[in-house]
């Protein structure tokens, strides 16, 4: 018989068969060769609960064979194992506690204990130390956690640390906190305890536990999220409860519960989607506008903007954390696929403002497939959406055959935000060949802008001087053609572009434009960009570009520091038309400030 069929074999014999017959299977294998160990495990397993002392004789003498048995004994009399060896050698030692762990964790490293006593060179505690699991020692912990906390730093087992403390905890929950607070780094503890909890070690208590004694910070709230997770796979439900009941912020208990959900979306799309029912339904994103009252980091919660902005970045980006919005989104997209009918439902059900952030995924991969159905289901339940956002929730339909279904939706459609949207598609194709046709089309259609400017940034794509040329004559053109047409003309004809702009009645258009140059201009030439700032009409505007512009040139330390910087800035305020003596002597109050070594 070959291995595989012999450990066959083995598995229907062995449990039936008597002592006597165990010892002829066993002289029978020594025949076999190239035997796999697992063959003899078996064998061995069965051998030492029946007659132990003859498994052993006939082991004892064979080195190939001996680990393997006394590993075996072990796990079932890890005593009588130990009193039948009498001196014993480092390989017998470590086979021993291999299979004493198995049976009784304490038993086996009071073995270790034993034998070290008497001849510390029979450890070798690299092999035990790689062979160890952390659960053995959180056991070894729950029972005498000062032993436990000896052979933790006698084997050197920094990987174990939290499941030392998990041990600790569930000895004496007061000794361990007492313990915790004597410790060097104990948030590194709380942190390694929350990855290595698992469901059946989980409670409510546990969990205080961990956000009791961890200091505030971002890395609280992932190492509560951590022990969340663990348990989610098995009860989400309880999991999202344990989130609802120790993370007071809407916002942050809104994406543990959405993480929580994403966990099981694949295996229960029902479950999923009922735990994301139980959150408030204004919390899809995240859309903070203040700091949450909670897990202020001392150095970044300063009140400084900046370092605001920071904090909020790094909340926003803490890892194990998922908007609901994101989750619904990938669920509703993957449903599509397999239920049209529910996932339209459950679309209809989205409120107006989060459609865009939670359906418009599942709205394009229904589009692909049929755009016109599609299409029209999104003017009839969608016709209050803002014109921008479903402008974009249309172009996310990328498949060109569509695109000749458009001007039939127009026709047939009635006024609205989605026949706008339509009618900005057509005109942005229409443009591609004849521009003149697309605005006059656009303009036509709908009394929506957003078709117009389309048409206008077609064009200057392919032909901006000669966008620029008939968008100067149009005085029915939108404010966002020319910041469209302007963006494009200015790389490729700066002068000539300039002269337009200077030409404009102050006002709206004219602002538009110079906001484009400034984009341009901002970050390649800042000090360039100031004679433009100050040319915008909208004097709230002027004075936060110019201002913004100074900002950027005192960052520069060669241009801070160079005389000729501020000499150009003042020129540029003195020759500024439109400037009162006030706002003009602010300028060179202000300049003179900013640049002290060039007065």
């Amino acid at each position: 018989m070959d291995d595989l069929a012999t450990r066959i074999w083995l598995a229907d014999n062995l449990p039936t068969a008597s002592s006597e017959r165990l010892e002829e299977i066993a002289a029978s294998l020594l025949n076999v060769p190239d035997l796999d160990d697992r063959a003899w495990i078996g064998l061995f397993s069965c051998w030492f609960e029946k007659a132990p002392r003859a498994a052993w004789a006939f082991a004892a003498g064979r080195s190939d064979l001996r680990g393997i048995a006394l590993e075996e004994w072990a796990k079932l009399d890890p005593g009588n194992a130990r009193e039948s060896l009498g001196p014993l050698s480092p390989d017998d030692l470590l086979a021993l506690f291999r299979g004493a762990v198995e049976k009784d964790v304490l038993t086996a490293f009071r073995l270790l204990d034993e034998a070290s006593a008497g001849d510390a060179s029979l450890l070798d505690l690299s092999t035990i130390a790689s062979q160890l699991e952390r659960v053995r020692i959180a056991d070894l912990a729950s029972r005498d956690p000062e032993f436990a906390s000896f052979w933790v730093d006698r084997l050197d087992l920094r990987y174990a640390e939290g499941a030392l403390l998990l041990g600790r905890w569930k000895n004496d929950p007061a000794a361990a906190t007492e313990w915790l607070g004597r410790q060097e780094h104990p948030a590194d503890l709380l942190g390694e305890l929350a990855s290595f909890t698992y469901y059946d070690d989980y409670s409510p208590a546990l969990m205080d536990f961990v956000a009791g004694n961890f200091p505030a910070g971002n890395r609280r709230m992932e190492a509560i999220q951590r022990m969340l997770e663990q348990i989610a796979y098995k009860d989400p439900e309880f999991a999202a409860s344990e989130a609802s009941r120790v993370i007071p912020d809407d916002g942050l208990r809104a994406e543990a519960i959405g993480k929580i959900a994403s966990l099981v979306a694949d295996t229960d799309f029902d479950k999923a989607w009922s735990l994301l029912d139980t959150l408030d339904p204004s919390i899809q994103g995240l859309r903070r506008v203040s700091l949450p009252k909670i897990e202020t980091q001392p150095e970044l919660a300063t009140g400084n903007t900046v370092r605001a902005f920071q904090y909020g970045f790094h909340l926003t980006s803490m890892r194990g954390l998922e908007s609901p919005g994101n989750v619904r989104s990938n669920l509703l997209e993957s449903l599509i696929y397999t239920d049209k009918d529910e996932a339209i439902r459950l679309m209809e059900k989205i409120p107006a403002k989060d459609f865009h952030y939670v359906g418009s995924s599942a709205f394009a991969t229904w589009a692909a497939r049929d755009y016109r159905d599609a299409v029209l289901w999104l003017a009839e339940k969608r016709s209050t959406g803002t014109g921008g956002d479903i402008g974009d929730i249309l172009d996310l339909v990328q498949v060109d055959a569509m695109r000749q279904e458009v001007p039939a939706l127009i026709e047939s459609l009635q006024p609205g935000t989605v026949r706008s949207a339509l009618v900005a598609l057509h005109a942005e194709d229409l443009a591609e060949s004849d521009p003149l046709s697309a605005i006059a089309f656009a303009r036509e259609a709908t009394t929506a802008d957003v078709g117009v400017s389309r048409a206008y940034a077609t064009w200057a794509d392919h032909n901006p001087l000669e966008a620029l040329e008939y968008l100067k004559d149009d005085d029915a053109a939108p404010l966002e053609a020319w910041k469209s047409v302007v963006r494009q003309s200015f790389k490729e004809a700066p002068e000539r572009t300039a002269l337009v702009i200077s030409a404009l009645p102050s006002g709206d258009a004219r602002d538009s434009a110079i906001s484009s140059v400034l984009t341009l201009l901002e970050d390649s030439d800042p000090l360039s960009s100031g004679a433009w700032a100050l040319f915008i009409t909208d004097e709230n505007s002027r004075k936060a570009r110019f201002g913004s512009m100074i900002e950027k040139l005192t960052m520069d330390l060669r241009a801070a520091h160079d005389p000729a910087t501020a000499e150009e800035l003042r020129q540029q305020v003195e020759d500024a038309a439109g400037l009162s003596d006030t706002e003009r002597q602010l300028w060179l109050d202000r300049i003179d400030l900013e640049f002290p070594e060039a007065r």
